[in-house]
């Protein structure tokens, strides 16, 4: 099964999901990958006690296992960046 995939870069995916998970909020990396409608229902959500925490986690999991995708439904495999 082929799959496309995104020039954007998981290893900070995977960062901005950690960092944002212990600040208490969620959806960064839902913007870094360029999901601006739901990385910004993500932030608000995450106002909510322990919703937030919920999308993080969903979205860690995704990240890790490969199946994170970006705006045009590409998934986010790339651990390091490719210089051209």
């Amino acid at each position: 099964m082929y799959r496309e995939v995104s020039p954007k870069n998981r290893t900070i995916a995977l960062v901005l999901t950690i960092s944002t998970l212990l600040l208490g909020f969620t959806g960064i990396q839902r913007l870094y990958v360029g999901r601006y409608k739901s990385g910004i229902a993500a932030l608000l959500i995450s106002l909510i006690p322990l919703m937030g925490i919920a999308v993080g986690l969903f979205d860690l999991f995704y990240i890790v296992t490969g199946r994170f995708k970006d705006k045009d439904g590409k998934v986010v495999l790339n651990w390091e960046t490719k210089e051209s």
